[in-house]
């Protein structure tokens, strides 16, 4: 199984998160580890990266609206940009296209 490489770098108006590879069940604590870390932060602007995210499961999707949840109660966004055809489709299937903000690029 693939790993999942999280790439963090600050913005003037918040923060850019990269991601690489699989964000299956077994990988995501890495990630809700940093998002909650970014959570704490409270940017207005947090953009996610998914040009190189070949595979999210569901925990990956449930731990980006949590992210959106707590940034949005401080009137902060999260936009998800660059998705492959097969993660947009996974956010479909699951109805939650409706609810995060995707974006081309990031």
């Amino acid at each position: 199984m693939a790993g999942l490489t999280i790439k963090t770098t600050d913005l003037p108006n918040g923060v850019r998160i990269a991601l690489e590879g699989d964000a299956s069940p077994s990988n995501v604590q890495a990630l809700d580890q940093e998002l909650i870390r970014i959570e704490e932060m409270s940017p207005a602007l947090v953009a996610i990266d998914l040009t190189k995210l070949d595979f999210i499961s569901t925990p990956g999707m449930v731990a980006f609206l949590r992210l959106r949840r707590v940034l949005a109660n401080n009137k902060g966004v999260v936009r998800l940009g660059g998705a492959k055809p097969i993660i947009i489709d996974a956010f479909r299937r699951s109805n939650l296209h409706q609810v995060l903000e995707f974006v081309d690029s990031v």
